[in-house]
């Protein structure tokens, strides 16, 4: 038996041998934008891909695209789809060409920062963060930086109101009105700065 037989003879009885065994990577060149339920008979959350070699070129070993590639993710409550151009890591489940799945993406033409201890999503264009019941942000005993500015700010005009009704309640001349006045329009003219900055959420001043 020739060489070439006994190479064909395997690979007929362990196809994956054929190298479906191996992880590949893979250009995103289509993204599904029906939405409703992921099932097997009608699958959602799929990409077509073209196959890559080890220096990220195109493989000739695949002629054409693999259509509508099953992506993964960490938690089956996380769906983050890629964009057109996006590297994806390909394995092939039970070793069959038509079980590929899409395992992770690279970060190429991606921002990095890296900060120690942080989970960071950016760069989508919208950030939806949904729950069928509520969406918890920091521990029960914080508050959110955001939220401990406003009520400070909040406080802060009420104390401003009620000296101006001390006084007045007093039947003394409102000598500090002009004061209340600039207080209450210097913090009127800050809220648009303490809206618009980062929301952290955490031990608020720490």
């Amino acid at each position: 038996m020739k060489i070439e037989d006994l190479r064909k003879l395997v690979k007929r009885a362990f196809p994956g041998l054929g190298g479906w065994q191996y992880a590949r990577f893979a250009r995103v060149v289509k993204v599904y934008s029906a939405q409703g339920i992921d099932t097997q008979l009608r699958p959602l959350a799929v990409v077509d891909l073209v196959v890559l070699d080890a220096d990220l070129a195109r493989d000739p070993l695949f002629k054409g695209p693999l259509r509508k590639v099953t992506l993964s993710a960490p938690s089956v409550f996380e769906y983050a789809p890629p964009e057109l151009g996006d590297v994806a890591l390909i394995s092939f489940g039970y070793w069959r060409a038509d079980r590929a799945i899409v395992t992770g993406f690279l970060h190429r033409n991606r921002l990095v920062k890296v900060e120690p201890g942080t989970w960071r999503i950016a760069g989508p264009m919208v950030a939806a963060l949904t729950a069928k019941t509520f969406v918890e942000l920091g521990s029960a005993e914080d508050f959110a930086v955001l939220g401990s500015v406003l009520i400070e700010t909040m406080v802060a005009i009420c104390d401003q109101i009620e000296l101006l009704g001390a006084v007045g309640n007093l039947g003394a001349p409102l000598g500090n009105l002009a004061t209340v006045q600039a207080n209450l329009t210097q913090i009127k003219l800050d809220l648009p700065n303490i809206l618009s900055t980062a929301v952290k959420v955490g031990q608020y001043g720490s």
